[in-house]
């Protein structure tokens, strides 16, 4: 829902090295059915994901990948809370989820 210039400025997948952890962080795009598996052939291998576009919290640990989706501060169209979302990274990454 950006403007072109600001899509054109930025990447449209990004991959973070940190802490011997390997970070994929991507909006998403289409129907939420489904979205991590989509997210994950196009970014390909990370121990977390970052993603957003369906509006709604997810901190989930599966098949060793942390799905990491803020939610969303403001909307509250697509999600029945509004949220954000800290994730750290040290000796392990952690997600948490804020409700507001």
């Amino acid at each position: 829902m950006d403007t072109q210039s600001v899509r054109q400025s930025l990447p449209d997948r990004l991959i973070i090295n940190l802490h011997n952890y390997r970070i994929g962080i991507i909006h998403g795009w289409g129907m939420p059915f489904g979205i991590e598996k989509k997210l994950l052939r196009e970014i390909g291998r990370v121990d977390c994901l970052v993603y957003g576009h369906t509006h709604r919290a997810a901190n989930e640990v599966r098949d060793g990948i942390l799905f990491f989706n803020p939610g969303s501060a403001t909307d509250k169209r697509f999600a029945s809370r509004n949220t954000i979302g800290i994730l750290e990274v040290g000796e392990k990454i952690d997600g948490k989820i804020i409700e507001l």
